[in-house]
């Protein structure tokens, strides 16, 4: 198992004890995936900014009682989430 994978899988763990439904994000990114096999739903976006729109705009009605995990793309797509 490749490391990036290992951690990825951790923090799906966490998030998933901590009662998260959903990660919002812009592949590619593992965590995705690694959610996804613990039945955490994945919302794929078009860009790295929609995702960031959704989680904000999730946390704000939801008034921060509810998680709403994004992530984006390593490099450029961290840049784009700006």
């Amino acid at each position: 198992m490749e490391h990036g994978t290992l951690v990825a899988d951790r923090i799906a763990e966490l998030l998933q004890r901590e009662g998260a439904e959903f990660v919002v994000g812009f592949p590619e990114n593992r965590l995705l995936d690694s959610a996804s096999a613990l039945g955490i739903r994945p919302i794929v976006t078009r860009t790295e900014r929609v995702a960031v729109n959704i989680a904000d705009g999730f946390a704000r009605a939801t008034n921060g009682e509810r998680l709403a995990p994004c992530v984006t793309q390593y490099g450029p797509g961290v840049e784009a989430a700006f």
